[in-house]
């Protein structure tokens, strides 16, 4: 689909031989599932470019995050970051306004998450600013659970503003945007 290929493309911030770095976007899922039709996997074959393999995905963000997605060109890229992201060699960092004013301005978050088998899981943050009762977060997670970010503020009470999934009896602001505020603003 032609309105598909050039709607990819113009999400494309970097590109080398071995990857490309996509802005995705709020509300654009990174591959399909129930309910979900449109989705940045079934897109990759656009992003080919000069290349005869489809570019792969090597991680994933939730559909409600915006922010800077990696795909491998290739499958020896794709498996090189691959390795990078399970063995935790890629520092991922994120921007989130949250509720209220965290206890600490800078903080770690560690919890065993899983019904059957506990894994942990491990977040930094670091408070930016405060106002009127919501603050801007930039956030550094060390593990990489589903949802570990949106799951871990919400435990401390400081939900990301715009949170669908993890429901706060007490928000401080009751948010005005359906967008989720979380951003995933740098990788390296």
């Amino acid at each position: 689909n032609k309105k598909f290929s050039k709607f990819i493309k113009s999400l494309v911030l970097f590109k080398d031989e071995f990857s490309i770095l996509l802005n995705k976007p709020h509300g654009l899922a990174v591959q399909g599932g129930t309910k979900i039709k449109l989705n940045i996997d079934i897109m990759l074959d656009s992003l080919k470019f000069s290349l005869t393999e489809k570019p792969r995905l090597v991680h994933r963000i939730d559909k409600q995050t915006s922010g800077l997605l990696l795909i491998a060109r290739t499958l020896q890229s794709s498996k090189y970051y691959g390795d990078l992201f399970k063995k935790r060699l890629i520092e991922k960092i994120y921007l989130a306004i949250v509720n209220g004013c965290p206890k600490y301005k800078k903080a770690k978050i560690m919890l065993s998450e899983g019904e059957k088998k506990q894994i942990e899981s491990l977040t930094f943050f670091k408070v930016l600013n405060s106002k009127n009762n919501i603050s801007f977060l930039v956030i550094k997670p060390i593990t990489g659970r589903k949802h570990q970010i949106r799951n871990h503020l919400n435990y401390i009470g400081n939900q990301i503003i715009g949170e669908t999934k993890f429901k706060n009896d007490n928000p401080t602001i009751k948010p005005t945007t359906k967008y989720l505020h979380l951003h995933a603003f740098s990788l390296r």
